[in-house]
This record gives structure tokens, sequence and C-alpha cells, in this order.
């Protein structure tokens, strides 16, 4: 028999515990034996809870390297939503096959030899990048009623201080106060309100006596204390859909290691919303609303009063660098 290779895919943690990726296996493997072609155990690229919007996924990058290499001369794929959700991936990634001499086999469509064959297979991906977008709205709006509802399950996930604790349903989820590091963001906003303490400062305090950071490590940086301090949740309320997604607009110039590497800077990012667009769900409190209120107001104060430490512009800023 012929030698050949498998890629299957699921996106989500469900599929994978419906086991769906085993019946895409089991097609497969039929289907390649009744063309005569025989898949290895070692040859059967896996990628379990991995969308197929992006291009990043471990078994595909691997499937390519070893593509590239000639090992062998044929790939069964379920279909093409399978191998890409978006039409132009898929094609980037059929070229890139075609060009190392290899022929692509999708159980749901015929292998495309004529001009029609090609074209049905180029509005399959087409089709599948449509359901895609339906499903991305149809997920967005269903978090959107379910925040409007109280439910935290549409959260990223629990702040530090707090544990996820899920229910079958999902509607019943909650968050629960973690006493240890709820202890930690007590102390936070006691030593930044009560004692008047800078960031640097808390940050001494935190390494001194040996506390660890949400991530587990003995560091903590300036960033993580901001954003504790800036995290409404303590106070008793999360919000939902803080943030949407947008093209960079900013005037700025790249960094100059940006420059000097020849990279270019991002072109998407996020912003903030208006705030009469956030969803608050309510969430136990571990400070009190006026102790909240004032950490924000010293915020405040502290970043006006950092500008006049702010050094001047210069009207070569971004654009000259020195090479050493």
């Amino acid at each position: 028999m012929k030698q050949a290779a498998m890629y299957v895919r699921v996106s989500t943690q469900q599929q994978k515990e419906c086991a769906t990726i085993e019946s895409q296996k089991v097609n497969l493997l039929r289907h390649a034996k009744e063309k005569g072609f025989e898949i290895h155990p070692e040859w059967i690229f896996e990628d379990n809870g991995f969308s197929g919007s992006k291009l990043a996924r471990p078994a595909l990058d691997k499937l390519r390297d070893l593509a590239s290499e000639g090992i062998f001369g044929h790939i069964f794929i379920m279909s093409p939503d399978r191998l890409s959700r978006k039409y132009a991936y898929q094609a980037i990634l059929l070229d890139e096959f075609k060009a190392n001499g290899i022929e692509v086999h999708f159980q749901n469509s015929n292998d495309p030899v004529t001009a029609t064959d090609h074209l049905l297979l180029q509005m399959q991906g087409m089709f599948a990048e449509y359901e895609r977008a339906q499903i991305t709205e149809r997920s967005r709006r269903g978090k959107k009623h379910k925040a409007k509802n109280g439910a935290v399950s549409v959260l990223s996930k629990a702040s530090y201080g707090y544990r996820y604790i899920k229910s079958p349903d999902g509607i019943a989820s909650c968050f629960e106060i973690n006493e240890k590091e709820a202890s930690v963001v007590r102390a936070i906003f006691d030593l930044y309100v009560r004692e008047r303490f800078s960031i640097v400062k808390i940050i001494a305090h935190l390494v001194g006596h040996q506390i660890n950071s949400p991530t587990g490590k003995s560091e903590w940086t300036s960033s993580t204390i901001h954003g504790i301090l800036k995290n409404s949740a303590y106070r008793g309320i999360a919000y939902f859909g803080k943030r949407e997604n947008c093209e960079v607009t900013s005037t700025r110039l790249p960094g100059r290691s940006i420059r000097l590497n020849g990279r270019r800077a991002a072109k998407r990012g996020t912003r903030l919303k208006d705030p009469a667009e956030w969803i608050a769900i309510p969430v136990p409190a571990i400070i009190n609303d006026e102790t909240f209120e004032s950490a924000q107001d010293l915020l405040k104060t502290n970043k006006r009063l950092s500008l006049r430490n702010s050094k001047p512009g210069s009207l070569l800023q971004g654009i000259v660098s020195c090479k050493e």
C-alpha cells in the first residue's frame, strides 16, 4: 500500500471531550484504505482545541515541516475547513503542499482535477470562512446575553484573589474569594492608600516578605501592581466588554529596537470602549468602595505629577538612532 499522512483538528474543549477528533480519524483511515493508502500512527497529526482561524498550530507546523522534506506524498483531511477556516490560509497551505509535490485528499470533497473542481473547492473555503464569521458573531451575542444576566463564565479568567467555581451548565458558575491571595490584595491597597507607599516601594515590601506574584514568581512588576489597583472586581464589580479590536491609528513612530531589527510595528490592537457600553457583573468584594475610589484618585494624581518629570520631546526622536 502507498503511504500517506493525515491531519485532523477540533477547535473547542467540548469537541475534545466528545471525542469528535476520533471519529475524524476513523473515517479518514477508512477513506484512505479505500483509495489504497496506508497511514502510520506517527503520521497522524492532531490539533486538539486549536482554532482554524490561525495558522500557528503545533501539529500543522510539524506537518508542514515534514511535508517540505518529502517524507510522504499524500495528505488526507476531512474537509477544507479542518485545514483552515479562512480561505486565504487554505490557499496558502494548498499551494505550499502542491509546491512540495504533495496531493491533498478531502473526504467531503472530490479530488480537484478540472477547473470546475478547483472552483468548487474554493467555494467550500469561502463558505467555511462565512460560517466562521457566523460562529464568532453568535458567540459574541451569546456572551453578551450571559453577561447581562450576571454570568461570570463570560469573563476571561478569575482575577488574582479569586478562584473560579465552574458549574456543569455554566450558568451557576461563580467567583469565590481565595483568602490567601485576597489578603495580599488588601495589603497592596492598604500600603498604597493609607501608608502612601509608591508602587516601587510596594514591590520592595512584597519581595521582602517573600510573597510571590500572581504568576508564581518571586519578582513583581509595576504593571502587575498597577493592574491590581485599577481592577474594579475587588470592589465587587467586574466588567465584560471593556475592550474591542481596532486598527492601530497611533502617530507614534516604531521603537528603537523595532527600527534597528528591521521589524514592523503591529497594525492591529485593542482600545477601551465607552464605559457606558461596559456590562457590570457582580462578584464578591475584597475591599470597600471608599478604599477603591481613594486608590483611583491617587493614581490620577500621581500620573499628573509624573508628567512634570518627563523629558521633553526632540525633533529627531524616532528618526535618528545610533548603531552602537
